[in-house]
């Protein structure tokens, strides 16, 4: 580190604790800060008379709920699993309006907030010995909670008839159980009733937020991945170990039997991933055919057909009309074209084959064939994909105003649909929100951005991937090096921790997807943020000890 940087740390450090602010002032000082910004946020969310937004995702959210309130029964949709569907249907039997849904995610945001706040100053109790202030630590925690509720990702989401909106909480949900968890494990000794309560929610929220989001799948199994490597090694008896197995099971079972039963009406169940990931990969699938054509090497489908498949997609892949092609750098094509449209060449394979068990086997085995005959354009569209994300960290957005009004017109177009039109008008109150909708359309309406969180926003989109390659390599140096103090393993765990389970999400996401979605990003806020204020918080602490250490080296004798 730079002398100037070096000199710079140590005076900061000397002057907080040569004059330590008395502890009542200063939890004065936290607590009004805190509610400051919960409660600028609060006012940022329901001052404003906005409508959740619907895309073409809707039926599949929404019409479950709507279908049972007209009394015709729950209905699984688009392969979509029941949990948020059914959390809605729970929102507007309870509301009797639309925007009940707003509010409910609304307050989930904040909710969201309070468990960032809660698990960030719970970190600090794993590092007892730490050289930086806990004055300091509780600070960036602070930092941290305005950055979530006043940004515009979480905000924006929080408008959305879909799983995107509650993700963020339910991750922040799991986060908070683990620390709890591993603080009662690891910290807090014979705690072990603690220690088998925690471990069971934990699993049991690492499951839903899988089920609800299933591109958070590998980001669950890196927050489960702890819980179950400490209890299966607990020494605190069987009789705790059985408790947390049995526990989680049985929630796991009593959440997961009622989706197995419900999707077995849902014809979409098993065609929603062949399709995505066909059209996802169409180009390098093409590239398959038309090298098996040359070489003869057509398989268990006849020539004429495969021939035939080859062009009609080819030609596919061309198409650049504008009411199918959205650009997708990325990809050099537009995959919602290859399925979604009546007219797209998957829609029309479907009469082709006859029914649609037949489509999914020509869908399952061309992309099988093309991964396992093309590995390396597989493994170069992932890196493409991985490099969106971490290229210059798009989950920190740093617009000043983010309209929304754009939204609202997609959504009344939407709701102009026929099909969509038929799902709404049987309630009184479905037919307020569609005129509401259509009112916000020509609103102008804007989400705004404090000044100083655009500002950081900004900077920890360009320095987000610096601090990983440094924070990363670091922390693996330490955490498999003999003699690392507790404090040191716990610091360079949580780095870990912190930036696997974010990558785990956007590396799921290149490999079924792509990263061009804005969602998609998105929806990885809070996760990328948790993981960047770590970073800078175990770097500081690094430094601060290179700093002791360089101190207290004796000088050297000339005698």
């Amino acid at each position: 580190m730079p002398t100037s940087a070096t000199t710079l740390i140590d005076r900061l450090v000397s002057i907080a604790r040569r004059y330590p602010v008395p502890q009542a002032w200063w939890r004065v000082a936290y607590i009004t800060a805190l509610l400051t910004i919960f409660s600028v946020a609060a006012h940022a969310r329901f001052s404003v008379s906005f409508e959740t937004f619907i895309d073409g995702d809707v039926r599949g959210y929404l019409e479950p709920a709507l279908s049972t309130l007209r009394g015709q029964g729950f209905v699984h949709l688009q392969g979509l699993n029941y949990l948020y569907p059914g959390a809605l249907l729970l929102v507007l039997k309870s509301f009797g309006d639309m925007r009940g849904i707003l509010l409910s995610q609304q307050t989930l945001g904040l909710l969201g907030g309070m468990l960032l706040v809660l698990s960030w100053n719970r970190l600090a109790d794993f590092l007892p010995s730490s050289r930086v202030p806990r004055s300091v630590h509780y600070g960036i925690g602070l930092v941290g909670a305005a950055m979530f509720l006043l940004s515009h990702p979480p905000r924006f989401l929080e408008l959305y008839v879909r799983s995107d909106a509650v993700c963020m909480f339910l991750q922040l949900l799991a986060i908070w159980l683990l620390l709890q968890f591993l603080y009662y494990r690891l910290v807090a000794a014979g705690a072990h009733r603690a220690t088998a309560v925690y471990a069971i929610l934990v699993c049991s929220a690492a499951y839903v937020l899988a089920s609800v989001k299933p591109s958070f799948t590998l980001a669950a199994i890196v927050i489960a991945l702890p819980v179950l490597w400490l209890m299966l090694r607990s020494r605190a008896g069987w009789g705790y170990r059985v408790v947390f197995v049995a526990g989680s099971t049985a929630i796991i079972l009593a959440l997961e039997i009622p989706e197995q039963l419900l999707k077995r009406t849902d014809a979409t169940t098993d065609y929603f991933l062949p399709a995505t990931l066909f059209a996802v990969h169409a180009n390098i699938i093409h590239a398959q055919m038309q090298a098996d054509l040359a070489r003869d090497e057509t398989g268990e489908y006849p020539r004429d057909l495969l021939q035939v498949s080859a062009d009609e997609l080819g030609a596919a892949l061309l198409d650049r009309s504008p009411q199918f092609f959205r650009l997708r750098a990325s990809l050099g094509f537009d995959p919602d074209s290859l399925i979604f449209p009546a007219e797209g060449v998957v829609q029309r394979w479907r009469a082709r084959f006859g029914d649609e068990e037949g489509l999914i086997r020509f869908l399952n085995y061309h992309y099988r064939r093309a991964l396992l005959g093309r590995p390396f354009e597989f493994a170069a569209k992932i890196g493409r994909q991985l490099g969106v994300f971490y290229r210059n960290c798009p989950a920190f957005n740093s617009q000043k105003n983010r309209g929304v009004d754009r939204r609202y017109c997609d959504s009344a177009k939407i709701l102009d649909d026929p099909t969509i039109q038929a799902l709404m008008t049987p309630l009184a109150w479905t037919q307020k929100f569609v005129t509401r909708t259509k009112e916000l359309c020509a609103s102008g309406a804007a989400i705004a951005q404090p000044k100083r969180i655009r500002q950081l926003n900004w900077l920890f989109a360009r320095t987000y991937l610096p601090l990983l390659l440094v924070a990363v390599p670091a922390a693996l140096w330490i955490a498999l090096r003999r003699g690392s103090s507790s404090n040191e393993k716990f610091g360079a765990f949580f780095v870990l921790l912190f930036y696997s389970q974010n990558f785990g999400n956007t590396l799921g996401i290149s490999v079924v997807h792509f990263m061009e979605i804005e969602r998609y990003s998105s929806v990885q806020f809070v996760a990328a943020l948790l993981a960047h204020l770590w970073g800078i918080r175990w770097l500081l602490e690094l430094a601060l000890a290179s700093i002791n250490r360089v101190r207290s080296r004796p000088e050297p004798s000339f005698a």
